[in-house]
């Protein structure tokens, strides 16, 4: 164990020089114990990193998770938390009823406070790293027909209607629209500035023609209001009391919907993947797919190639007849 320790690169502007020439010198200052005993202590600092360099959506997920690791581990010190005790935690949470994912993404998030732990000098070694993640089913996948899509936008009421086409045609993630603003919609060379919530990463998407007089209708709404001294932040969707939606926006609305349609279990998730269908059947490659959903990693993406593959056989079915036409 080490008598002093580094403090990660997020966290030095928090600090002022003063402070980090103490910790430098070995000496004790509240709030920040010289060496790690306890599991608790470790999540405790992850978590104050976390708090200003995340979104709200990463911290809801971080904390449900978090919590259940500190009700396991937080007593324990950190040195006897070994391969043994996080198998003993992945029982656990099976004879709860969690499935493999779930318990994977437990993993991950255990696995992250190790990392910076050894990153931060505060432990010599992640245990994480010799245990096996689960095996996992495929992602859901559920996707609507044109008509279905038809159905499901005449069963939303006015104000659910326009977020929901615009999750259809842009695939955005729920929390990325639902903080959407005026100023991240540049009409002048029709594209989306979106900074995602998960990913915390910047893209844009450009606007299809046929989306853009909706889209110009929403900006021209938020600059009236903002004439009146409405809506100072610019968000293109607020409730009827004029506020900001939450994350769990819509939710009734858009279950009913749902039912009114007749389209059983689909979720709001779903319309990405919707989005991803539309693009694929269409000729849209699995590359551009993946940009325009935002995937850092190219396996997210796979589990559309499926589609992909249906687009080149409709593709090689109609060259057959091209030829044969030719032929003739």
């Amino acid at each position: 164990m080490f008598d002093t320790y580094e403090i990660h690169a997020s966290l030095l502007d928090k600090m002022n020089h003063a402070v980090l020439n103490q910790l430098r010198g070995g000496k004790v200052i509240e709030g920040f114990p010289m060496r790690i005993n306890t599991f608790k202590e470790l999540l405790d600092l992850v978590d104050e990193r976390d708090k200003a360099a995340r979104m709200p959506s990463y911290r809801t997920f971080f904390r449900r998770i978090a919590d259940q690791l500190e009700a396991h581990f937080g007593g324990m010190e950190v040195r006897a938390i070994g391969p043994f005790e996080i198998e003993r935690y992945k029982t656990k949470k099976f004879k709860e009823g969690c499935q493999g994912s779930t318990v994977n993404r437990h993993l991950a998030v255990l696995n992250k406070v190790f990392v910076l732990g050894k990153k931060w000098k505060l432990v010599e070694s992640n245990p994480v790293e010799e245990v096996e993640m689960e095996r996992e089913s495929p992602g859901r996948q559920v996707f609507l027909t044109p008509q279905q899509e038809g159905k499901l936008l005449e069963a939303c009421p006015p104000h659910l209607k326009i977020p929901v086409r615009l999750a259809l045609r842009f695939g955005m993630r729920k929390g990325d629209l639902l903080s959407l603003k005026a100023g991240q919609v540049d009409l002048s060379v029709d594209r989306l500035f979106i900074m995602d919530a998960k990913t915390r990463t910047p893209r844009f998407i450009p606007i299809p023609w046929l989306e853009k007089p909706l889209l110009a209708s929403l900006v021209d709404r938020v600059k009236a209001e903002q004439g009146l001294g409405l809506n100072p932040d610019g968000f293109l969707f607020l409730t009827r009391l004029g506020s900001r939606y939450s994350e769990g926006g819509f939710r009734k609305e858009f279950a009913k919907a749902i039912r009114s349609a007749g389209l059983g279990d689909f979720r709001w998730h779903d319309l990405r993947h919707c989005c991803a269908s539309d693009l694929i059947n269409s000729g849209a490659s699995l590359e551009v797919v993946s940009k325009v959903l935002g995937h850092k990693q190219a396996r997210t993406t796979q589990r559309y190639a499926h589609l992909s593959l249906s687009a080149m056989r409709t593709a090689f079915a109609d060259r057959e007849k091209w030829l044969q036409g030719q032929a003739a």
